[in-house]
C-alpha cells in the first residue's frame, strides 16, 4: 500500500492523534485554574466575586488543578485595602480591611511563579461596596433615611441575588461568626435572616427568597 501522507501532513496528523502530554499556557492564567470562596458560602466562585466587598470580608484561593500548586505562587496586589495572608495548606487568603475610595476600587492582581519567574496580571473593579451599623429592626423608611446616612442607599434586588449567591448560602449561625471583624452586621444578623432590598420587601440572606418573619436588617451599598 502506498503511503497518503507526505513528511509535512505526516507530521501533522501524529500531533492531532497524539498530543502532548502535560499543559502548558502561554499566557500564565493562573486564574482560570483557582476557585475563591467565602466562609459563609458552600461553593467555588469565579474572580468576579471581588465585584463585592465590606470591611471584615474575606476570600479564600484554592486550586484542585493537578497542574497548579498555589505555594509555588506570590500573590500580591496595588491597593492597600486589600490585604493577603500568608499561604495555609495551599491556600491563600485575602481580606478586606477598609473602605476603598473611588480610584482605590481599580485593583490589579500580580501572581509570580516563583519557580521561573512567570507573571500573571489579572484587573478586576469593585462595584457594590456594602456599608452601614448592622442595625435590625427597621422600617423600610427608617431603613432607607438609615443607608442615607451612611451614604448610600438599599440594595436593588438584583444586586441582593447577586451578592447572596456570590457570598452567601449557609443558612446557620450568624453573619459575624463568619466575619468578626466586619461592622456591617451586628451579632444578631442571621445568615438565615432577612434583609431590606429596594423595591419595598424583605429577602433572606443565604437565598433571595422573600422573607416574611420580623426583625429585618438593615444593608447599605455605598454610592461613589
Amino acid at each position: 500500500m502506498r503511503a497518503f501522507y507526505s513528511g509535512r501532513y505526516l507530521r501533522w496528523f501524529c500531533i492531532l492523534l497524539f498530543p502532548v502530554n502535560g499543559y502548558t499556557r502561554a499566557d500564565g492564567e493562573y486564574l482560570d485554574m483557582i476557585s475563591f470562596h467565602t466562609p459563609s458560602s458552600s461553593g467555588f466562585r469565579t474572580i468576579d466575586i471581588f465585584d463585592t466587598g465590606f470591611v471584615g470580608a474575606k476570600i479564600t484561593m484554592s486550586s484542585n488543578s493537578p497542574y497548579l500548586n498555589l505555594n509555588n505562587l506570590r500573590f500580591s496586589v496595588n491597593q492597600t485595602w486589600l490585604k493577603i495572608e500568608n499561604h495555609t495548606e495551599g491556600r491563600v487568603t485575602i481580606k478586606m480591611v477598609r473602605q476603598p475610595s473611588y480610584n482605590e476600587r481599580y485593583v490589579t492582581m500580580t501572581i509570580e511563579n516563583i519557580k521561573n519567574g512567570e507573571l500573571n496580571h489579572r484587573q478586576f473593579r469593585l462595584d457594590n461596596w456594602l456599608t452601614g451599623d448592622g442595625a435590625t429592626g427597621d422600617s423600610l423608611a427608617s431603613a432607607r433615611e438609615r443607608c442615607h446616612r451612611h451614604g448610600g442607599r438599599l440594595l436593588n434586588k438584583r444586586e441582593f441575588k447577586n451578592i447572596a449567591y456570590n457570598w452567601f448560602g449557609i443558612s446557620h449561625g450568624t453573619v459575624k461568626e463568619r466575619y468578626p471583624a466586619s461592622y456591617v452586621f451586628n451579632e444578631s444578623s442571621l445568615l438565615s435572616g432577612g434583609f431590606w432590598v429596594k423595591e419595598g420587601k424583605a429577602l433572606h440572606l443565604h437565598t433571595a427568597q422573600k422573607y416574611d418573619g420580623a426583625r429585618i436588617t438593615t444593608l447599605c451599598r455605598y454610592e461613589y
